[in-house]
């Protein structure tokens, strides 16, 4: 599973307490108020982990509970100021931390970058020369008991309100769970129900919706989560994904929808069934952007996105196009929020121990995806028939 962290770099060294001892000397911005971001260049690095926390390596007894090649980085990443170049697959480590709280009292655990190098070191190595750190949300639970991951502003000033120390039981901290896109619909998609088309954001559990193969069938989770513009311009691979009205084929979709990055759409074509044997196909809607009228935007006023669960995997028709409904692989299941892991594991008990669930329609992933677009393009075909 990929989790992203928020980075942050300054022209100068970050503070550090010059007469601080023990586990103090590496951690940022202690007992400092009035700390400003707003100058920082801010970045985001991706991680490659097998458990949903970004945990210490030291190997005594510090250890993270996961595989050895966990938190990994996915690309290559820069920390600091002097061009130093970490590369992709170096494992990142979790240290100590400064936990920062803004206005609002939403708070963040603010570390150095570490990386694990055994060869070195048996205790995490720094980098970045304390121009660079690290910023990971800290979640809180709203008055319904779901879980609400803070936005990281730069426009607020923050002050240190204690430590996050590495110990024997106290050794990560939950990845952001807010800076993952599973299949999504943003807000104003409109749903065709029992009753007619509803915007998403109006349904709730218990309303039907018109599948493609079932029938109307009840909505059993809805779930969401809200970015602003400046979240998605730090993280370019959650910007939503404009299909067109017409961009698929006549009135497919009816009008501009709109949906995340991984969010498939139904493929239905004589192409299709040459490729893979399967006249309708589900392809994320990010491989399908080099199609005229299908693009990746970044909202003015951010994206609201929203998933439905049923009882199965569905085709739904939204903006009077087919797409799929939230599908429970392990990609969206490790990167769920605790509070939607316990509802929808009280909904489907199976989920923790049956094999993965069966897709409404053959799945088409990355490059083939690409390729299915490339050929209705070269064949002037609609990618719906």
């Amino acid at each position: 599973m990929q989790y992203t962290i928020l980075t942050a770099t300054f022209s100068t060294k970050v503070y550090t307490n010059p007469s601080a001892t023990g586990s103090n000397q590496w951690r940022p911005f202690l007992n400092q108020s009035n700390i400003s971001f707003q100058n920082a260049q801010m970045g985001t690095v991706m991680i490659e982990d097998d458990d949903a926390t970004f945990g210490s390596l030291t190997p005594s007894f510090y250890d993270d509970p996961g595989l050895a090649t966990g938190q990994s980085l996915v690309n290559a990443a820069t920390f600091g100021t002097n061009g130093t170049v970490v590369p992709a697959g170096t494992r990142m480590s979790y240290f100590q931390a400064t936990i920062l709280e803004d206005p609002n009292g939403n708070r963040f655990h603010v570390f150095f970058p570490t990386i694990q190098d055994l060869s070195k070191d048996p205790y995490p190595i720094e980098v970045g020369d304390r121009h660079t750190v690290m910023i990971i949300a800290q979640p809180t639970v709203d008055g319904t008991g779901n879980t609400v991951w803070p936005e990281f502003r730069t426009d607020v000033l923050y002050r240190a309100r204690g430590t996050h120390g590495v110990s024997i039981n106290n050794t990560s901290t939950r990845y952001d769970l807010s800076m993952q896109a599973p299949d999504c619909f943003a807000e104003g998609t409109l749903i065709e129900t029992a009753s007619g088309p509803r915007a998403i954001e109006g349904l709730a559990v218990g309303d039907l919706v018109l599948t493609r193969d079932h029938g109307p069938q009840p909505i059993r989770w809805i779930g969401g989560a809200r970015l602003s513009q400046a979240r998605l311009q730090l993280m370019p691979k959650m910007q939503p994904i404009r299909i067109r009205k017409d961009a698929l084929g006549r009135c497919m979709p009816q009008q501009d929808l709109l949906v995340s990055p991984q969010h498939r759409v139904l493929i239905r074509s004589v192409i299709a069934r040459r490729m893979f044997g399967a006249e309708e196909v589900l392809v994320a809607a990010k491989h399908l952007t080099g199609v005229p009228g299908i693009e990746t935007v970044c909202p003015a006023e951010g994206v609201s996105y929203f998933h439905i669960l049923l009882d199965r995997h569905e085709l739904i028709r939204a903006n009077g196009s087919w797409s799929e409904t939230l599908f429970l692989g392990p990609q969206v299941m490790g990167g769920a929020n605790a509070s939607a892991l316990q509802e929808v594991a009280a909904l489907f008990p199976e989920l923790a121990t049956s094999a993965e669930a069966a897709g409404a329609r053959p799945f088409i992933a990355g490059r083939e995806g690409r390729k299915l677009a490339e050929r209705h393009l070269k064949n002037g075909k609609a990618l719906v028939c």
